[in-house]
């Protein structure tokens, strides 16, 4: 199945939290792997919000507002993830 996850992507760097939400539900529904979406949807522009704040390209309420729409993100695709499963790294909490 394809996904343009990009859409996801550019929605958590505008940090538009109510569409993430809507569209990690809609990845997920069309049988998307959780932790594809999560690495590439969701992470992916925490990298590069990162390198902007490094550069000072970007304001600290900028940051909260992208983190706050990841973790939409992340909220919608909980319950779909198995806790302990095998392949998993650690914890990873966003603050």
């Amino acid at each position: 199945m394809s996904y343009d996850i990009g859409v996801i992507t550019d929605a958590v760097m505008n940090g538009e939290a109510n569409k993430v939400r809507f569209l990690v539900e809609m990845a997920y529904n069309k049988g998307i792997d959780p932790k594809f979406i999560i690495h590439e949807g969701l992470l992916s522009p925490l990298a590069l919000l990162g390198e902007k704040l490094k550069n000072n390209d970007v304001y600290i309420a900028e940051v909260l507002v992208v983190s706050r729409a990841v973790h939409a993100g992340l909220h919608v695709l909980s319950p779909y993830l198995e806790k302990g499963a095998p392949g998993d790294k650690g914890t990873f909490l966003i603050g």
